[in-house]
């Protein structure tokens, strides 16, 4: 069970996560939107790690996202990384999108009228959020173990698209695909290019079921 005592100063945002994650009666609505209040009450990144199933490092990924961030030019926005596993990620999957079934990764914005590209144009302190994203480590880790990819660059990866998601891109479309697609390869290339790496966008065509 996560100990909350460590996340944040505000002791009501320790005891709705506790009761949250400790509730025979939590539901996964419930859980995003605790997670979302979090993000505003402590109005910075945050990453934690809810799940046991995978060992991750924390650092080494928060690092990342940093670096994402910076690529995109959005560091003052809050956004929040949440890691969970299969039976979470499924719920959640279930409860947003009707879709029974575990995935990589889940954005939930906080602009969700955004057009792709855009970077949102707050009025207020609370509104420099970008939002959540769930990332399913688990599934993540199975696609590593069948295609032979590090694991920690794939959640670099699915994070720039979950973050791509934040920032108003769809793929609902072949045309939202092809969009979408240009902008990770664009971040990715960035990427590559401050670190060394070769990280490739994970899929190529338009996929209805992410």
């Amino acid at each position: 069970m996560p100990n909350f005592e460590n996340i944040s100063p505000h002791p009501v945002v320790r005891q709705l996560l506790s009761s949250a994650m400790t509730s025979e009666l939590s539901s996964a609505s419930t859980n995003v939107a605790v997670v979302s209040l979090l993000v505003k009450v402590l109005n910075r990144e945050i990453l934690r790690n809810l799940q046991k199933v995978v060992r991750l490092r924390r650092a080494r990924l928060r690092k990342d996202v940093d670096t994402l961030r910076h690529i995109l030019g959005v560091q003052k926005f809050d956004v929040g990384i949440v890691c969970v596993d299969n039976h979470r990620i499924q719920q959640i999957n279930n409860t947003y999108r009707k879709k029974n079934f575990p995935t990589d990764v889940l954005s939930f914005p906080f602009h969700e009228d955004l057009r792709p590209g855009k970077l949102p144009c707050p009025l207020y302190r609370d509104e420099l959020n970008l939002g959540d994203i769930f990332l399913g480590v688990e599934f993540v880790m199975k696609q590593c173990q069948e295609e032979s990819f590090d694991l920690h660059d794939a959640l670099t990866v699915v994070t720039a698209h979950g973050i791509c998601h934040l920032l108003g891109y769809r793929h609902e479309t072949e045309e939202e695909w092809t969009e979408m697609l240009q902008r990770e390869n664009y971040i990715l290339s960035e990427y590559n290019r401050l670190t060394g790496r070769h990280l490739q966008p994970l899929m190529k065509k338009c996929d209805h079921s992410r």
